[in-house]
């Protein structure tokens, strides 16, 4: 059975946890998605993409192995992985260089959002 990505469920309990009082209730389908979340998977999320080496946005686009490049198509095949029903994609768009003293963007830099989107049957 594949495990529900930690990423995406602690994004939902975010949601639920600033909900008014009145919706608190533990709703059971939560519940069971929530005890499926596995702490070790958690981790060997962590650990591989610290492997990946560098966060830093000027790093390679092209390295297998190393850079922002390689953490976000691993990050892509991971969503593909998770269900043939995942709609995949990558949000392209240029950071422009920022002429303000101090700056950290020194050169225009193209950035990358993965996006997966899993159809729904209803609104």
């Amino acid at each position: 059975m594949k495990r529900i990505p930690g990423l995406l469920i602690a994004g939902y309990l975010c949601s639920v946890m600033t909900a008014p009082a009145e919706y608190k209730a533990v709703n059971p389908q939560v519940s069971k998605i929530v005890s499926e979340v596995s702490e070790e998977r958690i981790a060997e999320i962590l650990k591989k993409l610290e492997s990946f080496g560098t966060r830093n946005t000027f790093s390679s686009q092209d390295n297998p192995t190393r850079g922002v490049g390689a953490a976000r198509k691993w990050i892509y095949e991971q969503f593909r992985g998770y269900s043939p029903r995942f709609e995949v994609s990558f949000d392209q768009y240029r950071l422009k260089k920022d002429e303000t003293r101090g700056s950290r963007i020194i050169s225009d830099v193209d950035l990358y959002n993965v996006v997966a989107v899993l159809p729904g049957t209803v609104n």
